[in-house]
């Protein structure tokens, strides 16, 4: 797992910051999951948005993952 800087990720004043609920991963702007290199600091016009990442929807919820 690669750790990208803050510049790198899917964050602008109109976007949501997408988190994985489970492991905290964020969803890069070129659409990968990774840990931040630096903590993110956000301020009051930025929006989080919690969802869960592709490895933790295998991990917490195999049923829901298709086989194939």
């Amino acid at each position: 797992m690669c750790k990208v800087p803050h510049t790198e990720l899917a964050t602008t004043k109109k976007d949501f910051t997408t988190v994985c609920c489970f492991c905290n991963k964020v969803l890069t702007a070129h659409g990968e999951w990774t840990i931040p290199a630096t903590p993110l600091h956000l301020d009051s016009s930025d929006t989080l948005s919690h969802t869960f990442c592709p490895d933790c929807v295998k991990k917490h919820y195999p049923f829901a993952v298709s086989e194939g």
